[in-house]
């Protein structure tokens, strides 16, 4: 889909408008975060809920980007390997909004289920990312410093929120 779209969309419009199109996600999340009519009474969760969906969804448009810019530089990305970016980039997208589902204040969150979201996140998300990118780094030569840094920091955060969790009163 990004190869066919990207290509038409790149020759008549030029190749940022894909790009940008897709960094504007992160600006309607925190958008529509922000002008919720409920958003003073969960302000706390809203704050939270604003950097980590931001964060999430920058990654997954930074690892769509390295398949864009695969077909500007050749860098050598195998077009298997770039659509296993994709499809991961994709499913990272839809794994940011079960935070959102999980944050609804009239029900007690389980425990075990915040516990599951934080693994799933952490290794389907953060861990794979991280492993692409070093392989895009040391294999393709392709400078990914910035995201890299944010994988492992997100997985450390992972662990140190897992082990606030199983101490939490706030979980049944």
């Amino acid at each position: 889909m990004f190869g066919v779209a990207g290509d038409g969309l790149e020759k008549t419009l030029g190749p940022i408008f894909l790009k940008g199109t897709l960094c504007a996600t992160p600006r309607l999340l925190l958008l529509l975060l922000n002008t919720a009519s409920d958003r003073e009474e969960h302000k706390e969760v809203v704050s939270k809920l604003c950097f980590q969906l931001a964060v999430d969804l920058f990654d997954g448009v930074e690892m769509i980007d390295i398949v864009l810019d695969e077909k500007e530089h050749n860098y050598g990305i195998s077009k298997g390997f770039g659509i296993a970016m994709i499809v991961l980039a994709c499913i990272s997208f839809v794994l940011t909004l079960w935070p959102m589902a999980e944050n609804d204040p009239k029900i007690t969150p389980k425990r075990c289920t915040a516990i599951a979201r934080i693994v799933i996140e952490m290794v389907i998300v953060n861990s794979v990312f991280l492993i692409i990118r070093l392989v895009i780094v040391f294999k393709y030569k392709k400078d990914e410093s910035i995201f890299i840094a944010k994988n492992i920091i997100a997985i450390i955060l992972s662990i140190l929120e897992i082990c606030d969790i199983r101490t939490s009163d706030d979980y049944i």
